[in-house]
């Protein structure tokens, strides 16, 4: 065992209860007063090493030398990166630089717990990293009470991990409080965001069967960014946010991982809330990888910027394939005026649709599929100011319960092939039932419906009225 639990201390939760008298024969401690190289001395023999305190304006990184070894930063002590300080500096492979408050390269089994602060002092330093553990296995992160001021957490390359309860209220364009690359079987619990830009948790790329629970954003521009694969996420929550979940395909290299990984298939996202303004959940790639089995449960989300031309759930299948096995469950009010408010579209044909969905969009239409084939599941769209529910182009084996009621437009437009619908459409603006065009035999509804208009006469059968 490593870190506190080998000495007897149980375990890092514990912490509060502990006094620094009751550790003056297990742990070695550091102050403000002593020098960078004392400190890094110390940090070059495993056990516990205990910053007291105060603050620390550090002249370069701190830096750890070996494994086994824990990392306790005291209520109280601030450590920070001086104005005039030369840190060790990583440049990624876009040749950006990095520079490091906490640095460790490749030591196994190193805990860090943080009830203080940790600044990378951004206005003086290059996107400063408050932590950076590269090549690190089976070691606990954990903020634990502590907030980072400046710069972000990163992890590369890290398996077996835990990193935890951490807080940051920096606001730097796209710095998040928690970043990771080519990550796996690592745990992310309890991450938070509050600030005016930045993300909470960034899955950069290349990770793979990590499991997050509790993600939360405040103010922030995004909660969740997911570059990754057979990922488990439970807890995603926004407040006054521009963005809640974004996921990619999962391939291409990171800024600093050697890892790669080919799709983004396989995660999971269940309870996904909030309010924001922006695109709430949106799932794009352009790498041309894939994001099967893609399932976003739990939604309870609420768009709140009408002028913003956006849209709750957009979900764009880029290529053939790319979605195969989608499932999406919740519930979902939109108030923008630009965009309706469910997309699932693309240039490529996905197989494999669920939905059990609950949508409302007082200024614009409910929702739209394209480029989809084997559709199951229900819908409920109402009080929506345009359409309620469309397909378009490229739509198959729709089979699926739909209810679509006082709708400004109209309630249901079908376009597609082998289409069989129950439920009902009443009380909408326009047509109740409207079947396109270019819709094509065969046609099955079991519907309840006011309306009726057939644009190709296609051959409808078993029509309830």
């Amino acid at each position: 065992m490593s870190g506190l639990n080998s000495t007897g201390l149980g375990d890092h939760e514990q912490f509060d209860s502990v006094s620094t008298g009751e550790l003056s024969n297990i742990a070695r401690f550091v102050s403000p007063d002593d020098s960078l190289s004392d400190i890094n001395s110390e940090l070059s023999t495993p056990g516990v090493v205990w910053f007291k305190q105060g603050t620390y304006s550090l002249s370069g990184t701190v830096s750890v030398g070996t494994e086994n070894l824990t990392i306790v930063i005291e209520d109280g002590a601030t450590v920070e990166l001086a104005d005039d300080a030369t840190p060790t500096t990583l440049m990624d492979v876009q040749g950006d630089e990095h520079d490091l408050l906490l640095y460790n390269n490749g030591y196994d089994r190193v805990d860090l717990i943080c009830r203080g602060e940790l600044d990378g002092n951004p206005t003086s330093h290059t996107t400063p990293k408050a932590f950076y553990w590269g090549s690190s296995h089976g070691s606990t992160l954990d903020g634990q009470g502590g907030e980072i001021l400046g710069g972000v957490g990163f992890l590369t390359d890290c398996d077996s991990g835990t990193v935890k309860n951490w807080l940051s209220t920096y606001a730097g364009v796209s710095q998040a409080t928690i970043g990771a690359e080519g990550c796996r079987g690592t745990t992310f619990k309890n991450i938070k965001k509050d600030a005016s830009d930045g993300e909470a948790l960034d899955l950069n790329a290349a990770n793979e069967y990590c499991k997050v629970d509790t993600v939360i954003g405040m103010e922030c521009n995004e909660v969740l960014d997911i570059d990754a694969r057979k990922t488990e996420i439970h807890n995603v929550i926004g407040r006054n946010v521009s963005k809640l979940v974004d996921i990619s395909g999962g391939g291409g290299n990171g800024r600093f991982s050697s890892r790669y990984i080919e799709n983004g298939d396989g995660i999971t996202v269940d309870g996904i809330k909030g309010d924001c303004g922006g695109n709430a959940i949106f799932v794009n790639d352009t790498n041309n990888n894939t994001v099967q089995d893609l399932k976003l449960l739990g939604i309870d989300i609420e768009q709140t910027e009408s002028t913003n031309d956006v849209r709750t759930i957009d979900i764009n299948s880029a290529h053939t394939d790319m979605c195969n096995g989608l499932k999406i469950e919740g519930a979902v009010s939109h108030q923008s005026t630009g965009k309706a408010a469910v997309q699932l579209r693309g240039s490529g044909l996905s197989s494999g649709l669920t939905l059990d969905l609950d949508i409302t969009a007082p200024n614009q239409s409910g929702i739209s599929i394209e480029s989809f084939e084997n559709i199951r599941g229900s819908v409920y769209v109402h009080d929506c100011g345009a359409d309620g529910f469309l397909t378009t182009q490229r739509v198959s084996n729709l089979d699926i319960t739909l209810h679509t009621m006082n709708n400004g437009g109209d309630g249901t437009q079908l376009n597609g092939s082998d289409l069989q619908i129950s439920g009902a459409a009443y009380g909408n603006g326009g047509t109740d039932l409207l079947l396109q065009a270019n819709a094509s035999s065969p046609v099955r509804l079991d519907m309840r419906y006011g309306s009726f208009f057939d644009g190709g006469s296609v051959a409808v059968e078993a029509s309830y009225s």
